[in-house]
């Protein structure tokens, strides 16, 4: 039963002498609670989660542009909560002892914007999940949540067994970014990710999948981040889907299918790749232009084409395309498909598998290309183990994300896109696997690498090929 200790600005029950502060700093970046209206005029109800030492209260009520917004505050510790520190200027409506499990539905639903900063990791695995689907759960279609959480097994010091204070689980960056986040900011210096989610994220709650393997290290939490081609940088992105866009977790949009929601995440292991003296890139299903505007960055006179077939993906890719066209790919005459030359490089990034017909497309391209050109693919692997465990347990069902993406038209492994890649006049110059950790990931390749010696298969290289989610290659003309 939740304990009211503060209610309306004022002491309901008398705190009694002694140090109730409360130690420890947190990490997350609390400002983003002021981008996440569009207009902060407005009366707006918080409530802090786990709130400490009052930090986001102070930040919200300390700025002209939202002090008169309301913050109330909840917390397990209730020498916390008996901190008078905390209400001498008045931060704090409401205050409670207790678990935000135990608020009323209809009570969390009256929040603009719940806030769980610091606090997930404290969780074990089951509990933190059930605490985001309740929370996720008793959103207002405008209201939001917002999350700060390392994104790796971060050791607590003075740890004692049962504190609170100690972290229970790591939350690799896909677990939050594959619950489509409205907005996210990734700080570099320890690697600790803030996110704002709307109640759309409810129907990805299974992609949250944190690790209590502590090896899960923060080098392991960079590499993981730079898997998903997405940077570290202390800038807030904002993920803003256009108007009746089915939700998609994939990594780009193709101009054969509106299926994914924009986003400005970069894929780095394609823009490795970009030749660094193209005289005219091409890129198919450009979304926003996230992968223009990072090559052109230390490239500026480059000629980068974009194409979607989203005419407001269009619209925001010419800020950092040098051109930007609305057309699908698949049924360009051949005048139109002509204007796409001279040029010496294609991207394809995460958009062959959403088109009909990928090897006519490739057939179209090799014919007209430059002769010292390249063609750029990232695509799904369908041979992943994930894949596999579905098939085994029965569970193949379409997801609005991911692998299981529903606007997936076309499904490759390995050995299948090099052969998509033979046929149509290519040859591979540079292969790599997009790896990325996941709970039972070790227990799914020795159950298929005994499936493979079973069958007379090389076992090993059955569960090297069920291991990538993703491949990228460079492909020159055969």
């Amino acid at each position: 039963m939740l304990k009211s200790i503060v209610a309306d600005y004022r002491i309901a029950a008398p705190i009694a002498p002694g140090n109730h502060t409360f130690n420890g700093n947190s990490m997350a970046a609390k400002e983003i609670v002021k981008h996440v209206f569009a207009d902060n005029r407005g009366v707006r109800s918080v409530l802090d989660i786990g709130f400490g030492v009052g930090d986001l209260a102070r930040i919200v009520k300390s700025d002209p542009a939202t002090k008169h917004w309301h913050v109330d505050g909840i917390d397990g510790f209730a020498e916390t909560c008996r901190n008078a520190a905390l209400f001498d200027k008045g931060w704090y409506r409401n205050v409670w002892h207790g678990l935000a499990q135990d608020i009323a539905p209809d009570q969390l639903a009256a929040y603009d914007l719940l806030c769980l900063f610091d606090v997930i990791e404290h969780l074990d695995a089951n509990t933190a999940k059930q605490l985001l689907k309740t929370l996720l759960e008793s959103l207002g279609p405008n209201s939001r949540l917002a999350i700060s959480t390392p994104l790796w097994f971060y050791p607590q010091d003075r740890n004692r067994d049962g504190d609170l204070e100690e972290h229970l689980i790591g939350v690799p960056a896909r677990s939050m970014l594959a619950m489509q986040p409205a907005m996210y900011l990734i700080s570099s210096q320890f690697l600790i990710g803030n996110f704002v989610f709307t109640k759309d994220s409810l129907r990805h709650i299974d992609q949250f999948q944190p690790t209590t393997d502590r090896a899960f290290g923060l080098r392991q939490g960079l590499a993981h981040l730079a898997e998903l081609g997405v940077q570290a940088d202390n800038v807030l992105k904002v993920v803003a889907p256009a108007a009746g866009a089915a939700p998609s977790g994939g990594t780009g949009a193709c101009a054969a299918s509106k299926s994914t929601p924009a986003h400005m995440l970069v894929n780095t292991d394609l823009l490795a790749l970009i030749p660094p003296h193209s005289r005219r890139i091409v890129d198919i299903g450009c979304m926003h232009g996230a992968l223009a505007q990072a090559f052109r960055a230390s490239h500026p006179q480059a000629s980068y084409l974009g194409i979607d077939i989203d005419p407001e993906y269009v619209r925001a890719a010419q800020a950092h395309c040098s051109e930007a066209r609305v057309a699908n790919i698949e049924t360009l005459d051949d005048t139109a498909f002509a204007s796409l030359f001279p040029s010496d490089c294609w991207i394809f990034g995460d958009c062959l598998e959403h088109l009909y017909d990928p090897w006519r497309v490739l057939q179209r391209v090799r014919s007209s290309i430059d002769a010292d050109g390249c063609v750029l693919v990232c695509l799904p692997n369908a041979q992943h183990w994930s894949i596999q465990w579905r098939l085994v347990s029965g569970q193949f069902r379409y997801e609005d994300a991911d692998l299981m993406d529903r606007t997936h038209i076309r499904w490759f492994t390995r050995v299948t896109m090099l052969e998509m890649f033979k046929q149509t006049g290519w040859a591979v110059q540079t292969a790599m696997g997009r790896n990325m950790e996941a709970p039972k990931q070790a227990q799914a390749l020795a159950a298929i690498r005994a499936f493979a010696k079973g069958m007379g298969l090389n076992e090993e290289r059955a569960a090297a090929d069920a291991t990538p989610f993703q491949y990228v290659f460079k492909l020159l003309p055969a």
